[in-house]
């Protein structure tokens, strides 16, 4: 079993050389395989539920009488500099309302002045969070699997979504939906272009707009006839969520809005909308040269 002093100098180990995402990322992923030991618990201490299965993560296997000490230094040594990881990551959790600091370790002797966090409750936001499986935007991994399923996405497209779930990690609704729907009108301007490029849709008599783009593609899409029907659904389908979301995004625009942007289920339900439909939409530039066999 580890003394105190070793089990500093392993835990320190363990964090050293980690950027403050990547131990954000490996923090989400220990809370969310807390939740699914804990599915009904209303709170996580930081040490024993957090610090366990973090340190779980970044050393599978490890002594169980060792990790006994070692999760106290999670909240004796919270403030440590080479413990910024995963002091900036509670300090996220907390701000942007996915749990709130209900105890401390009244530790006064920090010069900084403040206690460190020992037990942190869930609000409805953190418990949607934990409670995901893969579709929430802020749990780790989400740009990689939207890139992985589209191929060649423009990059002004990934950086706006990326723009996106920035705001969402700060609880900002109004911009979120917004950037979402900017980074929808760039993509559907490049497939736009590309089906112009093939005929596919009419060239404009006029300046053209995100609304016309949308609705000369859904009208080329319903009236072709040489394509893969469950491909042309699905874009189908995909368009329509891009006419909608159009609509949504000139709402966040202008002063007059249908409904307010006061729900963050409303932001991160779109821009889990957004990473479904994208590979349908960004897949149309393709369809048309697949044919059906017979």
């Amino acid at each position: 079993m580890l003394n105190v002093e070793q089990s500093v100098t392993a835990v320190k180990a363990l964090l050293d050389g980690k950027s403050d995402t990547a131990v954000r990322e490996a923090c989400l992923t220990a809370l969310h395989k807390w939740r699914t030991k804990q599915p009904n618990a209303s709170e996580f201490s930081i040490h024993g539920d957090l610090g366990i299965e973090l340190l779980w993560l970044l050393k599978p296997g490890i002594d169980g009488l060792d990790l006994q000490t070692m999760k106290e230094v999670f909240v004796r040594h919270g403030f440590a500099s080479w413990m910024s990881g995963v002091f900036e990551f509670t300090t996220w959790f907390t701000r942007v309302g996915l749990g709130i600091v209900v105890r401390t370790n009244d530790d006064r002797e920090h010069k900084e002045g403040y206690a460190c966090p020992v037990v942190i409750r869930l609000t409805r936001a953190g418990k949607r969070l934990l409670d995901s499986v893969n579709d929430h935007p802020l749990l780790p991994g989400f740009f990689d699997r939207l890139q992985k399923r589209c191929p060649g996405i423009p990059p002004d497209v990934t950086e706006l979504l990326l723009d996106a779930h920035e705001c969402i990690g700060h609880g900002l609704v109004r911009p979120s939906i917004a950037l979402i729907g900017f980074a929808y009108e760039q993509l559907i301007c490049v497939v736009y272009e590309k089906l112009l490029s093939q005929s596919l849709v009419g060239k404009p008599q006029i300046a053209i707009n995100a609304k016309m783009r949308i609705g000369q593609i859904l009208a080329a899409l319903e009236s072709a006839v040489a394509v893969d029907k469950e491909a042309r659904w699905r874009a189908i389908v995909a368009f329509n969520f891009a006419d909608g979301l159009r609509g949504r995004r000139n709402d966040a625009s202008h002063p007059v809005q249908a409904h307010a942007f006061t729900d963050l289920t409303e932001a991160e339900e779109a821009l889990v909308s957004a990473g479904r439909n994208m590979p349908a939409i960004w897949g149309t530039r393709e369809l048309w040269p697949i044919v059906p066999n017979g």
